[in-house]
């Protein structure tokens, strides 16, 4: 399943380029005629992070942490460290949603808010997801055709 650039914001081409010293290298450079020379200092195009549109779909969230992992250098980890990750981030659910419920959390303990490690989970499951060619919208609504025709107690 193909989902390149769907309801994702690609940045222009235009923009002025940033001192190779101050960029690390961009795994979205295509070649050495991205490089340019000016006053002596190596310069190279490095297009901004990819943007979310507003109002995304569940394909839109998998095309953008697509792009994410392509800029951020993830996207070799494998599915069995995806999931490990993910599960490093329930936890840190787990421990967001104990301190904003006063179940009490380590007082040195670091929390971040709730929104924050929701945001991180779905990401990892776009991830996982992606790595299995996974349509999250397909897979949610046959989940819940099935849903449908049983009897809850």
């Amino acid at each position: 399943m193909k989902r390149e650039n769907v309801g994702v914001v690609t940045p222009s081409e235009s923009n002025q380029p940033i001192l190779a010293s101050r960029c690390r290298p961009c795994p979205r450079l295509n070649d050495v005629s991205d490089w340019h020379e000016r006053g002596g200092e190596t310069m190279i195009h490095c297009p901004p992070m990819p943007t979310l549109k507003d109002r995304p779909t569940l394909a839109d969230y998998q095309a953008y942490v697509t792009l994410l992992e392509q800029e951020r250098g993830f996207a070799n980890q494998s599915a069995v460290e995806k999931c490990l990750l993910l599960g490093e981030e329930i936890g840190e659910l787990f421990k967001a949603v104990r301190n904003a419920t006063n179940m009490g959390v380590d007082e040195t303990a670091t929390t971040t808010p709730i929104g924050e490690e929701l945001a991180d989970v779905l990401i990892y499951l776009c991830s996982i997801a992606n790595r299995f060619e996974v349509d999250l919208e397909a897979a949610f609504r046959a989940k819940e055709v099935k849903n449908h025709m049983r009897t809850w107690k």
